[in-house]
């Protein structure tokens, strides 16, 4: 006969063995809820990436509907590239650029000091839609030393690899274009704050060793001719 002690250590084992079981089960059901809450996530992240890019794409067709007047009148408020990086981001985006070599009475050249890398550079920047090479010279002058400059001369075209940059932001822009030359200049140098350290004169003979990558070339040009 079963005796009552033993029919009690029976009854622990199968009263264990069912909280194991009930155990188990609980872990199992909260891996499948784990496993339906990630797809529910991935499926969130889903829609809100097809609404991002519907808003994206909506946005675009509205731009496409401006007049050319409404896209030049845009641009010159916001900056072209400044508003093509909100649809590419960092990617690559092609550009024309206008650069000014100032040169003054004493044959020195101005160059600035970019606040973004450190490095000379000249005076220069890229076009705005409907301008002209020489508008956007004499803009860029303006906006970047205070300087109005007078007569234009073409000094150099650039193009090819070299003129792939790389910003320090991650941004990488094609941008060949014309380097202008001018000894006519009128107004205090002003620079702008937020983009330039400072502006220097310098001799042929005392270039600045840490010149800006894409303007190197041109100004050590500029330095060996007589």
């Amino acid at each position: 006969m079963v005796t009552t002690e033993w029919f009690l250590i029976f009854m622990t084992i199968v009263n264990l063995i069912l909280r194991i079981l009930l155990l188990a089960a609980i872990i199992m059901g909260v891996i499948k809820g784990v496993r339906y809450i990630k797809k529910i996530i991935k499926f969130i992240d889903k829609a809100e990436r097809y609404i991002d890019e519907k808003d994206t794409a909506d946005a675009y067709n509205k731009e496409i509907k401006r007049s050319i007047a409404d896209y030049i009148k845009l641009y010159k408020e916001r900056g072209y590239i400044m508003e093509m990086r909100k649809y590419v981001g960092h990617a690559p985006i092609m550009s024309c650029s206008c650069g000014v070599i100032i040169e003054n009475a004493e044959g020195e050249i101005l160059l600035q000091k970019r606040r973004d890398n450190g490095s000379w550079a000249l005076i220069g920047g890229a076009m705005e839609m409907g301008e002209t090479f020489e508008e956007a010279a004499k803009r860029e002058v303006k906006e970047e030393s205070g300087l109005s400059v007078g007569k234009l001369e073409i000094f150099k075209l650039c193009s090819g690899r070299d003129c792939i940059i790389e910003y320090p932001n991650g941004d990488v822009t094609f941008g060949p274009g014309i380097i202008f030359l001018t000894k006519e200049y009128e107004g205090e140098i002003v620079g702008d704050p937020e983009e330039v350290i400072e502006h220097r004169f310098f001799k042929k003979t005392d270039i600045p060793e840490n010149l800006n990558g894409f303007d190197k070339a041109t100004i050590l040009e500029w330095a060996s001719r007589a």
